[in-house]
Order: C-alpha cells, then structure tokens, then sequence
C-alpha cells in the first residue's frame, strides 16, 4: 500500500566525530566570540548507545518524529584563535586585577583552553530538537555542566554551562549562551554554588 510510509530504527556506535568538521558543516564555522576573544572548537566526539526511531511517509514526518538518545565521549579542544591570543593573555592577566567576574573568567579560559577536555553525558533527540542534560566537559581542575535544547532546523540554541573550579569553591560561572548558532548572545554571571 502506498500509505504505509518508512519507520526508521537505528541502534549502534558512532566513534570519532570530528568536531569542527561537524560544527562547520551543521553551524557554518567552528570559531565562536566576540571581538576581544575568539575560540575554535575542535577534537573528537564519540556517539555511543545510540538509540533512535522515527516513522512517517515524508522526510520531514520522519524528521518530526525522530526520537532517541546517546552517551557521549572522547574529547574536546577549544583554542583561542590566533587573531585574539594577545587578546586573551591582557584580559586573563592584567584584566583579572581589576574584578572578580574578569579573575574567575580568565581561571576559566585557562582550565579549559588549549587543551584536551573530555566530555561524558547524555543527550536526547525529539524531532528537530537535540538536548543536553548536565553534559560535563572536564578540565584542568575545573568542569563545565552543559545544559539547554539547539535545533537543528533552525540553528538555534537555549544552553546554559555552569563552570566550577577548585580555585572557587564557594562561585561558578554561569554562561547562558541563546540565539542563531552563527551568532549566539552570551551572558555570564557569577552565582553561589550549591553546597
């Protein structure tokens, strides 16, 4: 019968993901900020305990439909772009004299920047909707929970990253990042951590 329509069911693995490949091809680049600070997103992701079904007669039914989940791994590498590296080094430093926001800021860029950070969580599928519940990107001494929904079909994200280190205890960063992938707005602020 021609109404039957197409069910999707997939189980599996998906290793080595190459980050800025995937973020150029789905976002259209993988350097992200501002005009004092730019940083390239790169490294390896893994996909694993994929799980997703979906069923319709259209592509889009079966888009719309897609529900799942998978866990996360490998790694990722944010590096200051070479266009704002001076950049990074005054704010981290001399700027870091002059507030806290600015001295939790750079013990941020520092923990995680230039180096491999692995990730672990899990994420969930529902349609056009992929989402992020309290994903850890763990860095030097420090780690980011990684919470929000991005659509795919319309680029646009709602995430928020909670930031920790050993140095400060008693604050974390809260970065909310919301918007078109291609220019999200950021706004970070210092909140008491839970204890």
């Amino acid at each position: 019968s021609g109404n039957a329509g197409l069910a999707v069911d997939f189980k599996g693995n998906i290793t080595g993901i190459y980050l800025a490949q995937m973020l150029r091809g789905t976002a259209g680049k993988n350097v992200f900020g501002g005009d004092s600070i730019a940083i390239s997103l790169d490294g390896k992701v893994d996909a694993k305990d994929i799980v997703l079904s979906g069923a319709g007669r259209t592509p889009a039914e079966i888009r719309n439909g897609f529900k799942g989940s998978a866990t996360l791994g490998g790694y990722i590498y944010p590096a200051v772009d070479s266009s704002s590296r001076s950049s990074m080094i005054f704010l981290a430093g001399i700027g870091s004299l002059f507030s806290d926001d600015a001295k939790l800021g750079s013990v941020v860029l520092k923990r995680f920047v230039n180096r491999q950070n692995p990730i672990d969580g899990k994420v969930g599928f529902q349609g056009d909707t992929v989402s992020s519940d309290n994903v850890r990107i763990m860095g030097d001494k420090a780690v980011a929970r990684v919470t929000g929904h991005t659509n795919t079909a319309t680029a646009v994200t709602q995430t928020t990253i909670v930031t920790s280190t050993d140095d400060n205890a008693a604050r974390n960063l809260v970065t909310t990042v919301k918007g078109a992938l291609s220019a999200p707005e950021l706004d970070t602020d210092q909140v008491a951590a839970n204890k």
